[in-house]
């Protein structure tokens, strides 16, 4: 018997225990130290999400974050579809694009308020508009979402795509394959202008056409999470926002030192042309009219429709199966 009452009383002691830890943690408990994944290696347009970490707005919000390089924006969706990440830094469009596949990702801000997809070609080719490119080559590694999208910017602009040749290569032989005149033209992101500053000196320079100004305005990165974790921890997403959104304002305003910051980070990367890339950052992608009238971050049901029905339509999908309503929000930005 005495053997049975200690055994009892043991058991209720280890039970009031349990309980008492269960106790001590807040009931619904939001997660602070978060794991966020770029679209990308880190470079220029990264610099904000440094300059969070070394001014601490992470740390003023109540949260740690640890930061990963990407691999492109379905590799950002595979992170957080998995659960290695917690937030990530994706293309609009791949996010809707896995939507209708049936991934419950959600946009919680829009960064790239102008798409950054565009086609370079040499100064002195004369090759200045879209319609200028029937006849011509055009380098793209065969899954570049660039590539996808001439054919809403063929569409837009009268472009008869029968007459475009595109030479496929590697995605690291692209400009390679453009400056040895393999190609008339190349596509890639406007973020490489500092490079073609360097690259097209003996063509005179280089042209942009932009997709963003020839009927293709979309939205391209946004900060992305799944729902089910947003839903769980809206505090710490909110926190997570208006970090962020402070610090993209502080690289903005400081640009040199937000450059110096990202190099202690990356001291592999060009000084130079870091410093030129936030000003693309700036200028081109983020601190667009629209933003500058409702915010950094902000997003339209119009543009986001948009950007539904171009890239979903582009790629094969219906448009209709993803609603908008499910796809972004606005409430973590204020």
């Amino acid at each position: 018997m005495r053997k049975g009452r200690w055994f009892l009383t043991v058991a209720a002691m280890c039970v009031l225990g349990a309980f008492s830890m269960l106790a001590a943690q807040p009931a619904g408990a939001e997660k602070t130290n978060l794991n966020f994944g770029a679209d990308w290696a880190f470079y220029g347009v990264h610099a904000p999400y440094f300059v969070a970490q070394d001014k601490g707005f992470y740390k003023e919000q109540g949260l740690k974050v640890k930061m990963s390089r990407g691999y492109g924006s379905s590799g950002v969706l595979k992170e957080l579809v998995a659960g290695t990440n917690d937030l990530g830094f994706g293309d609009a469009g791949a996010t809707l694009l896995g939507r209708a596949k049936g991934h419950d990702a959600i946009m919680v801000g829009v960064m790239y308020e102008q798409a950054p997809f565009l086609i370079y070609t040499k100064k002195n080719s004369g090759l200045t508009k879209p319609k200028d490119l029937e006849g011509k080559k055009i380098a793209s590694a065969a899954a570049d979402v660039n590539k996808t999208l001439f054919t809403p910017l063929a569409k837009a602009t009268g472009i008869d795509e029968s007459k475009i040749e595109w030479v496929i290569v590697q995605p690291s032989h692209k400009l390679s394959t453009f400056l040895s005149g393999k190609a008339d033209a190349t596509v890639f992101f406007v973020t490489l202008d500092p490079i073609l500053d360097k690259t097209t000196k003996k063509f005179g320079g280089y042209n942009k056409i932009m997709y963003s100004d020839h009927g293709v305005d979309v939205y391209s990165n946004a900060i992305v999470g799944m729902n089910k974790f947003i839903q769980a921890n809206p505090t710490s997403v909110r926190g997570f926002m208006q970090a962020i959104l402070k610090s993209y304002q502080f690289t903005f305003d400081n640009p040199e030192e937000a450059t110096k910051i990202l190099l202690k980070a990356q001291p592999h990367l060009d000084a130079k042309v870091s410093r030129e890339t936030i000003a693309l950052l700036k200028d081109i992608l983020v601190l667009t009219p629209a933003a500058k009238k409702n915010g950094i971050g902000y997003m339209t049901e119009e543009k986001m429709k948009r950007t539904r029905d171009i890239v979903l339509t582009a790629f094969g999908e219906n448009p209709s199966s993803v609603k908008l309503e499910d796809a972004y929000t606005n409430r973590f930005l204020k």
